[in-house]
């Protein structure tokens, strides 16, 4: 009863901890969890600890009650399988009706709720399924007959999965995937996960020679052990806190004092345990005895060594390779976004587009042929690789955002293509109800993106200065082709044009000082054979190459924040513009992904306004954890894994109730591990047609009841012997 009393003890223990809200002894024991909102925990770690912990806070209970009734509950289907026929299965279907009742209410009702309302209650039914299962899968010898031991070997080290998945495998919170080779999402899941089912299988082979070694059966040696490893502990989280307040916690620093450490602690066990092994070996008295301990002191140590610098470098180059695939690019990209190429690949071929997407980061626009526009491959160190930003990647990157584009038909072009790429799959197709020349707002995925008429310079000074009272985000300006086409045929209005270029860069330079970052586009290129008889008197290529040249010799390119080069993407396509002036869609993509390349250092990180997070004990359920805590005694006190439907079988076989079994199921395995002798009770003895003896199908359970733990006690006395 020690042990049962113990557990009853645990179960008061997880009530008060996760369903008796109004003690918070959650937040009481996690004080030391942030509730400030971070990567993969919006309402602080310490409700995102709370909401995992309380999914399954009864489980590994339930679990416990049932492994320690295991024995009694082993031996009680083997009695039900001693009786005859009718009544075995009288009695087995009865207990088996009432289970499957139980989880067809469960299949229908709880395991149907909503999300939300299916987390709060999961804790109190998912052990429903669970039992049902135990219960069916063992019904018969012949079942039981049966199994898989992939499933045996994984089974034991599932604790350490669970608990290892947190730590190895995922991170932010369990939000992502732990990152060890950056910029390889393929190979760095494959290398995670094997570290990660490696690192579970040696911890639980650890644990159970550490059991032993830190946790003697001997009180005193244990109350020693106890303090020793929470002094140990206690002066390794301290060090680690000293390493943070210095700013040394680095990968570097940390790999550096675990080979300190573990160097010491190889030659303090080397030291303690060296003579036995030399006495053994009879090297104690050979004259190359000392050259031996030397080596056999340095040389393990050497060669870990030697194999974590060979490991951390290899990681340090394939990091600095990987790294400028994931990361924000840096302002010093700004020289080289422009520098793209149409690239002819056929996206419907695997070989092609595997070229064009590793060897120019390549995206298709939803064709089979053609121009797709891509960067040349940057070098393996360079932090400018350039790729695809698709819908997910930008809508991330303009979320709360308000973007301004202001210019003419080129502008409003890259912003109807941006709306585009935001998911808007209708922005800039045909409409003739909508005003051709005239304002647009569109709202798309949290941000704000409008459109300013503007097609002269005079009219971009006009509008910026009333667009800087609503505090952008981002301004994207551009034009060029009206000036070109109205207001350059004379030297006056050459001038005129000079002057309200000047103005536009006075006025940029205003959003500068405001810190509200502008993208000046640079006028697209023409094509001569394609403009209209009015327009190749005053706008051609040539004529708009002077024109780019007075935008730049005014300052301009230098007050805005970035240059979005409109021949870059236009000029390998010059030959596709239908009036001369405007491009097919899939060119003004291109100039948008080198926009959206640069948003990197245009945008800096949004701070979204903190709000207050939901609390412990949200999903905490006081009458249905009163309901665990009885389950949890109906199974401890009455012996029944089953938690008392075990009891109906007495109704068909008399004498077979789990609790009068107690000193038969176990009897046998104490002699087996050498523990205390059950104190036999007065009671006289049940039904002889209910006995079962300790027969080969008895020793057969017990043996694999024991096995486990058999391997526990050679480990721990392996390890005693050792140390």
């Amino acid at each position: 009863y020690g042990l049962r009393l113990k557990l009853a003890v645990l179960a008061v223990f997880i009530y008060l901890l996760w369903d008796f809200k109004s003690l918070r002894l959650f937040e009481l024991l996690h004080f030391y969890l942030p509730e400030t909102p971070q990567l993969g925990a919006g309402s602080g770690a310490l409700w995102e600890w709370y909401f995992r912990t309380s999914l399954d806070h009864w489980s590994t209970f339930f679990g416990m009650v049932y492994a320690a009734n295991y024995p009694i509950t082993s031996l009680f289907i083997r009695k039900l399988e001693a009786q005859p026929f009718r009544q075995e299965w009288m009695a087995k279907g009865a207990i088996g009706v009432c289970l499957f009742a139980v989880f067809f209410w469960w299949a229908t009702v709880p395991f149907r709720q909503e999300k939300l309302e299916y987390n709060a209650t999961n804790a109190y039914y998912g052990f429903i399924p669970l039992i049902t299962y135990a219960y069916f899968r063992n019904i018969s010898p012949t079942l039981r007959s049966y199994s898989l031991d992939l499933l045996h070997q994984i089974g034991k080290s599932t604790l350490e999965t669970y608990l290892m998945q947190h730590h190895i495998w995922l991170t932010s919170n369990a939000k992502s995937l732990l990152t060890i080779i950056p910029g390889w999402p393929k190979m760095n899941f494959l290398v995670v996960t094997i570290v990660y089912f490696f690192t579970a299988r040696r911890l639980y082979k650890i644990t159970l020679f550490l059991r032993g070694m830190f946790l003697p059966d001997d009180k005193t040696k244990c109350i020693q052990s106890y303090v020793g490893i929470s002094v140990v502990i206690g002066g390794c989280y301290c060090f680690a806190l000293l390493l943070e307040s210095m700013r040394l916690n680095y990968l570097a620093v940390v790999a550096i004092c675990c080979v300190v450490g573990g160097i010491i602690l190889y030659n303090r066990i080397m030291t303690l345990t060296w003579r036995r092994h030399a006495e053994e070996q009879n090297i104690l008295n050979c004259n190359s005895a000392s050259d031996i301990v030397s080596l056999c002191k340095s040389g393990p140590a050497s060669a870990g060594i030697l194999a974590l610098y060979s490991v951390g470098l290899l990681w340090h180059v394939m990091a600095v390779y990987g790294a400028g695939k994931i990361s924000a690019l840096p302002e010093s990209c700004a020289g080289s976004v422009n520098n793209g190429m149409w690239v002819p690949v056929t996206t419907c071929n695997e070989l092609q587009n595997s070229v064009g997407h590793y060897e120019y980061d390549v995206g298709s626009y939803g064709t089979c042929g053609g121009m797709n526009w891509g960067w040349e491959k940057q070098k393996s160190k360079s932090l400018c690789r350039f790729s695809m930003r698709q819908g997910k990647a930008l809508k991330q990157a303009v979320q709360k955002r308000r973007i301004t584009f202001v210019g003419d038909s080129t502008t409003r072009n890259l912003y109807f293509s941006f709306c585009r790429s935001l998911g808007d799959e209708s922005a800039g197709a045909y409409d003739a109800s909508v005003e051709k020349h005239a304002d647009i707002t569109k709202t798309l995925a949290g941000s704000t993106l409008e459109f300013k008429w503007a097609p002269l310079a005079t009219d971009e000074v006009d509008v910026l200065a009333k667009v800087k009272a609503d505090t952008p985000d981002l301004v994207v300006v551009g034009g060029g082709a009206w000036d070109l086409l109205h207001n350059w045929s004379t030297p006056e209005d050459k001038t005129a044009h000079r002057d309200a270029v000047f103005n536009l860069k006075q006025k940029m330079d205003e959003y500068l000082i405001q810190g509200i970052p502008t993208v000046w586009v640079v006028p697209t290129t023409l094509n001569d054979p394609a403009l209209a008889i009015e327009k190749k008197e005053y706008m051609t290529e040539g004529q708009m190459i002077k024109l780019r040249a007075v935008y730049a010799e005014l300052g301009v390119l230098e007050s805005s924040s970035f240059v979005l080069n409109g021949p870059s993407f236009t000029k390998q396509r010059v030959a596709e513009s239908y009036d001369g002036v405007h491009y097919p869609f899939q060119v003004y993509d291109a100039g948008v992904q080198i926009l959206a390349n640069s948003l990197d250092w245009l945008l800096a990180p949004i701070k979204l306004p903190t709000k207050e997070g939901p609390r412990p004990g949200k999903m905490a359920q006081p009458l249905l954890g009163l309901m665990m805590i009885g389950l949890s005694l109906i199974g401890l006190f009455l012996f029944d894994s089953y938690f008392g439907l075990s009891y109906i079988a007495t109704i068909f076989v008399p004498g077979v109730a789990p609790k009068d079994m107690y000193e038969e199921a176990f009897s046998v395995l104490h002699e087996k591990m050498k523990l205390p002798p059950i104190q036999k009770s007065t009671a006289a003895p049940s039904n002889d047609s209910g006995n079962v003896s300790a027969s080969e199908n008895e020793d057969e359970e017990l043996d694999k009841l024991i096995k486990d733990v058999g391997d526990i006690e050679m480990s721990s006395s392996e390890n005693n012997r050792k140390s």
